[in-house]
């Protein structure tokens, strides 16, 4: 009585054991997939998921094979060792009948793991109006593209799609640096915005006042330039400096760069025309360059990307963003294509910020957050609201804020 006893106890305890710890496992595998936010978790539960379609956990089948370890037990200790080894035997044999009725109760997992992965993707899939397995499946030699999704004023996912090195098969994700081009405009004109709230700057006053030596020809009129016109692109100066734009390798430095701007002349009188112009930003960075006798590169590390968290961006380029850096393309008329060549620009402040689209979640969280960063602020709201404020113009919904392009969707 006591044997059969014990053994039913065995089988019981083994039982419930397996059956409500698996089922607690997957459950919560669920429920996190509809919760999930960062982004290396989106990844690390994919994989996770994938691996378990692969060799999914089949209660049954372990039961099966532990019922013949301990039968196999069991034997060796009647034949040869004796009476502990055949309890040790008897024991394991028990607790893989236990893993078997748990299966037979609590069936095969690996149809509710399809099924979660299968609700992920189709999830994803309609948000993004792609196949997620397509892309992180895939050895195509796709481009890559990253994307960050915020929700409610918080972020919420981040994911790459395709691969940055195809030979190496490094895919993109949440993280993989880029350059963001004229993005970087934004973060130089809060600078200055933020300048101006502390008094350290107006920006209607002429741009001789912080840079006495910009004077760029004026064929015009006596209108002096100022940081609002740059800003909004309404000063009338040229769209490229001679030096240090996009099409020059010699990445002079921002110095030469906005000199070179000083001694061109203007293409419309200042306040008239928008004319969007890379030079233009590259002179308001120079102003806090030289306001504040810091490098540009470094004022904007400490005084917006790190208040900002932006822990990963920096406006040059460092050697530990080289493994997750995306590699830009170059294609020739001639149906020729080749590796983009990397080289710092001298209009830094127009173009030349290195991000993730986790990063710059961040920034664009701070603007929903109406410029608070972890519940402190980081600009005054009515300093984002006149940076949304279409400017030089009668019109209210559509033109060159500060910084921003502003345009009304319905």
């Amino acid at each position: 009585i006591i044997a059969v006893s014990l053994s039913a106890i065995i089988i019981w305890i083994v039982f419930v054991y397996e059956s409500r710890n698996k089922k607690k496992k997957y459950d919560t595998i669920i429920e996190v997939s509809k919760n999930i936010s960062d982004p290396e978790e989106v990844r690390d539960l994919i994989e996770s998921l994938q691996d378990k379609k692969k060799s999914p956990v089949d209660l049954r089948r372990s039961g099966v094979i532990t019922i013949f370890i301990g039968a196999g037990l069991f034997m060796l200790g009647w034949i040869a060792i004796g009476e502990i080894l055949k309890g040790v035997g008897a024991l394991v044999a028990l607790i893989g009948i236990g893993q078997m009725v748990a299966g037979y109760i609590y069936p095969n997992q690996s149809e509710e793991i399809n099924k979660v992965v299968e609700e992920f993707e189709k999830k994803w899939s309609k948000w993004l109006g792609v196949k997620y397995s397509t892309f992180v499946n895939s050895g195509s030699s796709a481009n890559y593209i990253s994307i960050a999704i915020l929700k409610q004023n918080d972020f919420f996912w981040a994911e790459g799609f395709g691969f940055i090195d195809e030979e190496k098969k490094i895919k993109a994700d949440g993280n993989t640096i880029y350059r963001v081009g004229s993005v970087s405009k934004l973060f130089t004109d809060i600078a200055i915005m933020k300048k101006r709230e502390s008094g350290d700057i107006d920006i209607d006053l002429p741009i001789q006042n912080y840079l006495p030596k910009f004077n760029p020809k004026n064929i015009f009129n006596n209108e002096p330039i100022t940081l609002r016109q740059l800003m909004s692109h309404r000063a009338g100066i040229l769209r490229e400096p001679a030096y240090g734009n996009y099409f020059a390798d010699n990445e002079t430095s921002l110095e030469k760069t906005v000199e070179s701007v000083s001694n061109s002349s203007l293409i419309h009188p200042p306040g008239t025309i928008t004319k969007y112009s890379n030079a233009g930003i590259a002179v308001v960075g120079y102003t806090l360059e030289k306001i504040f006798r810091k490098p540009y590169v470094e004022f904007m590390q400490e005084n917006i990307l790190n208040p900002l968290n932006m822990n990963a961006s920096s406006f040059e380029f460092k050697n530990s963003m080289s493994l997750n850096l995306a590699e830009a393309t170059m294609w020739s008329y001639d149906g020729r294509s080749f590796k983009a060549p990397r080289f710092e620009l001298g209009m830094i402040p127009a173009g030349s910020l290195y991000s993730s689209v986790t990063d710059l979640a961040k920034f664009v969280n701070m603007i929903f957050s109406d410029g608070s960063v972890n519940g402190e602020t980081f600009v005054n709201p009515n300093t984002l609201k006149e940076m949304f404020t279409p400017q030089f113009s009668d019109s209210e919904v559509n033109g060159y804020g500060i910084g921003f392009r502003v345009s009304k969707h319905n």
